[in-house]
């Protein structure tokens, strides 16, 4: 079984090639690179976790914070210590 990462739910951990889930990256992937380099933040293992993937999408590339406006994304409150561990070791990682 595999936890979910923003729901917390339970699933079967078999990979669909996902249909249902799949890898969300905690630190947007469109906001990793920069045009024209060749690193390989985007796939960095510590910066990815499952999620459901109506869950990813709505999730965007949104800044986490308060949902007081459309434009954050607030995960439950068992992940956001893991949040913002995955967001200063991104930042401190890949720059």
């Amino acid at each position: 079984m595999i936890r979910l990462y923003y729901s917390g739910d339970l699933y079967a951990s078999a990979w669909e090639s996902g249909n249902t889930w799949n890898r969300e990256h905690v630190w947007p992937k469109s906001k990793g690179l920069v045009s024209g380099e060749t690193t390989l933040d985007g796939a960095d293992i510590m910066t990815l976790r499952p999620a459901y993937r109506g869950t990813n999408s709505s999730r965007n590339n949104k800044a986490y914070g308060s949902v007081t406006t459309a434009k954050f994304y607030e995960p439950r409150d068992e992940v956001k210590g893991d949040c913002a561990r995955t967001l200063l070791y991104t930042y401190t990682r890949w720059g």
